[in-house]
């Protein structure tokens, strides 16, 4: 009888028990082939888009994202603490949010709204991503060397 894998098992397993290709290599090569897809579209909304555009809802976008933020952290924080399996996955998703964040709150301000966007991003926001980014691969990489 085999015991169910765990998450070290799980990070470094390249092909199932009957030899199949793994999730791993399917993950891989659906994101691959997604990023290929994007340069062209990436290179028709560069040249298609409008400079400016007025948005519907601006607030409710901007104050939507923050509580997502503020939820993620939270759950992060308190995942963490319990050292919760889940807590490595949530840091990466936080760290996400926070460039992301730091990205849209510097590229769509100006004037002083831009110095206090630019100071937040690289005073806190990029930090703090940096360092979840950077907890999260010690962590799984420590999973994967105890294997």
């Amino acid at each position: 009888m085999s015991t169910p894998a765990g998450p070290v098992d799980v990070l470094t397993r390249r092909a199932d028990p009957r030899g199949r290709p793994g999730v791993g290599r399917r993950t891989a090569l659906v994101c691959l082939a997604c990023a290929v897809v994007l340069v062209p579209w990436v290179a028709y909304l560069a040249t298609s888009l409008p400079q400016t555009y007025v948005l519907a809802n601006w607030n409710s976008a901007w104050v939507g994202f923050d509580v997502l933020l503020m939820a993620l952290l939270g759950t992060t924080g308190a995942l963490a603490r319990r050292a919760h399996p889940l807590h490595v996955p949530a840091a990466f998703a936080s760290a996400a949010f926070l460039v992301a964040d730091a990205w849209f709150d510097v590229m769509t301000s100006s004037g002083s709204a831009l110095v206090v966007s630019l100071a937040a991003a690289v005073t806190i926001e990029l930090p703090l991503a940096a360092f979840l980014l950077r907890y999260g691969t010690r962590v799984v990489s420590e999973a994967v060397a105890v294997r």
